[in-house]
């Protein structure tokens, strides 16, 4: 349980942060295609608002873990919405 304990910050920074990455992956192929056929602006637009709610749950609860990483990804997910929007009548 200790072990857990101690690696347990680090999980949660590599799961946030790989989080945060994968959006660019999609944001490069709608580039690349010139749309964003088969992405969902509703799905991005949930998922952003959950990002939030935890961001400020972050804030509320002092975890800079949670902030952090929440805030790289509120960033990557809104380039990413914004991508979507952007080629979805292209």
């Amino acid at each position: 349980m200790d072990l857990m304990k101690t690696l347990w910050p680090s999980i949660t920074v590599i799961t946030g942060m790989t989080m945060a990455i994968l959006p660019i992956f999609h944001i490069i192929k709608m580039n690349n295609e010139k749309s964003s056929k088969g992405q969902s602006v509703i799905g991005v637009l949930g998922l952003l608002i959950g990002l939030i709610v935890w961001f400020i749950y972050g804030i509320f609860i002092k975890d800079k873990i949670i902030t952090s990483t929440n805030g790289i990804n509120i960033i990557t997910n809104f380039i990413y919405l914004i991508t979507v929007i952007y080629w979805k009548n292209k």
